[in-house]
């Protein structure tokens, strides 16, 4: 329990104004699919959907949790590996000979698969079937809408530290993600949710780190080019990760 209560009447709210953004960034998406800022933008408020959903967990009964999560968690589908060349792109920005060899066919199906992701973010796929969920949302409960992303946090943690699989911390570094972006759009409405933010916060940069610095490796690797700089950067992410997480934990 993190002792932190919400009302009905406010998750609500975030999940149907957050619906609201995808919307819009989908249709920023669909404007000028080959455009970095546009993909990362509509994958990020994607994010933050699913986020919004988590805090309206305890107000609903599993079914209709996974009728949210029908709706929402296909939204980025076929996007992640455009975001990996966009970030392979960058980190690959002074030295154009790596790029071109490194990113050879990298935005193929790139338009085909942001107007996909476009489509699914439409009202009648997307903020109805979600209306008709939070709609069931009693406005005046009161529950303690981090609990369920909080406990989420602390077994994947828990895991990753004993097993330390790559596997185990990319499933931390997304709950860990969802954590810090459900805590954060709940302290619009309470301050006291932003420690919990950045908590959670704490532990996904250095992973987000890692995770690129890995991805940069493996793709210089593939290519016949030295990866040591890159994996020496995914070591030291990691290891702060490891530090983060077992902070988390005992506090």
């Amino acid at each position: 329990m993190t002792g932190l209560m919400a009302r009905g009447g406010v998750v609500r709210r975030l999940v149907l104004d957050q619906a609201s953004r995808v919307e819009a960034s989908a249709e920023a998406l669909a404007d000028d699919p080959r455009r970095a800022g546009t993909l990362h933008a509509h994958r990020r408020e994607c994010r933050r959907l699913a986020a919004c959903v988590d805090l309206a967990e305890w107000a609903l009964k599993p079914t209709q949790v996974a009728r949210a999560r029908e709706a929402v968690t296909p939204l980025p589908r076929g996007l992640g590996r455009h975001r990996d060349a966009d970030v392979l792109r960058e980190r690959l920005e002074g030295t154009p000979e790596v790029a071109t060899l490194v990113l050879r066919d990298a935005d193929r199906g790139r338009r085909k698969a942001a107007l996909r992701a476009c489509a699914r973010a439409r009202p009648s796929a997307l903020r109805r079937p979600l209306r008709r969920v939070v709609d069931a949302i009693p406005p005046d409960a009161w529950g303690d809408a981090l609990a369920l992303p909080a406990a989420r946090v602390r077994v994947r943690a828990e895991h990753a530290l004993r097993d330390g699989g790559e596997t185990a911390w990319h499933a931390l570094r997304l709950d860990a993600k969802r954590l810090r972006d459900g805590a954060m759009a709940l302290g619009a409405a309470d301050a006291e949710a932003i420690p919990h933010a950045e908590g959670a916060d704490a532990i996904a940069q250095p992973l987000g780190r890692w995770r690129d610095a890995t991805l940069l490796a493996g793709a210089l690797a593939r290519a016949g080019l030295s990866s040591e700089a890159a994996r020496r950067e995914a070591r030291e992410g990691l290891e702060a990760a490891r530090g983060a997480a077992a902070a988390w934990l005992a506090g």
